[in-house]
């Protein structure tokens, strides 16, 4: 997550499975090191990924922020919580 605030507008959200999945993406969601990213096989982590049933969530809110996620699973609620 990155400077994801309250008040913040939503213009995009998009799940993905691992095949929609870029190396840049899971860099930015696992904060990997220069050093990880030099090993880092994309293919394998796909594969895993598609192993495990791992899904991606990518948010691009106003101001530059962002959040980039992944998650195994995930349930719609309607409305919304100002709590």
């Amino acid at each position: 997550m990155n400077d994801f605030r309250e008040g913040n507008i939503i213009f995009e959200l998009n799940v993905m499975s691992p095949d929609q999945i870029h190396q840049e993406f899971v860099f930015e969601a696992y904060g990997y090191s220069e050093e990880s990213k030099k090993k880092f096989g994309l293919a394998e982590w796909v594969n895993n990924a598609k192993a495990t049933n791992l899904k991606a969530l990518e948010i691009t809110p106003s101001y530059g922020s962002s959040l980039s996620a992944v998650f195994e699973n995930y349930t719609m609620v309607e409305g919304t919580s100002l709590a």
